[in-house]
């Protein structure tokens, strides 16, 4: 096998794993995509809870709306925790497409290496 059969299979690896990266970029957006989704959703429902008012009524239904107003508290909390903790992951889905973009960038030099040692073997071979 000469130099520039190994030049052209490593260019290729390289262009290989440049779509499986970009496949991967790809898959993540659409994790992100979905999932920012439906913390809207939850962020909805959760302003509801809030905003619904269980303060109309007699002694017995004020004893409930003292019991509803901890349930309503932590559902708050709880559904802030999510929040955060969703908010935390997709941070890490942009680290992480940072990073293939990244990677991408190297492949795509590398191969700006070997196209140009190719072409150094083609003026010698002329």
């Amino acid at each position: 096998m000469s130099r520039i059969d190994e030049i052209q299979g490593e260019i290729c690896s390289l262009n290989n794993q440049i779509s499986e990266y970009e496949d991967n970029i790809s898959e993540l957006l659409e994790v992100r995509d979905y999932i920012v989704g439906e913390l809207q959703r939850v962020e909805d429902v959760s302003s509801e809870i809030r905003a619904y008012d269980t303060t109309k009524g007699d002694q017995w239904l004020g004893n409930l709306n003292l019991e509803m107003q901890d349930n309503k508290d932590y559902i708050s909390r709880t559904i802030l925790t999510f929040s955060m903790q969703t908010e935390n992951f997709i941070n890490s889905i942009y680290v992480a497409v940072g990073r293939l973009r990244a990677m991408i960038n190297d492949c795509k030099g590398r191969i700006c290496e070997l196209e140009s040692q190719m072409s150094e073997f083609a003026d010698v071979s002329v």
